[in-house]
């Protein structure tokens, strides 16, 4: 990954993942689609599902009430679909 990504680079992608924030008047949708494309752009970024999802929810003024990360992930995907 090193060849194609410095260290700088995956720094400043996982920064951009750690430091998400739900813009003012963002639906749900496009916050969770915002995040889900910084995910993706740094694919190595070795951050664990649960993890992931707490950011997210913590952006977004939320708690996961003892949801699995599985169960929490399915829960945006379904209220982000119903926010579009």
């Amino acid at each position: 990954m090193l060849k194609y990504f410095s260290l700088a680079k995956i720094a400043k992608l996982r920064n951009g993942i750690f430091s998400f924030a739900q813009f003012e008047f963002e639906t749900l949708y496009d916050a969770w689609e915002r995040f889900k494309d910084l995910l993706r752009r740094c694919l190595h970024h070795g951050l664990p599902l649960w993890l992931q999802l707490q950011t997210f929810y913590n952006a977004a003024g939320g708690t996961q009430n003892n949801k699995t990360p599985e169960a929490a992930q399915e829960f945006i995907e379904k209220m982000a679909l119903n926010n579009y």
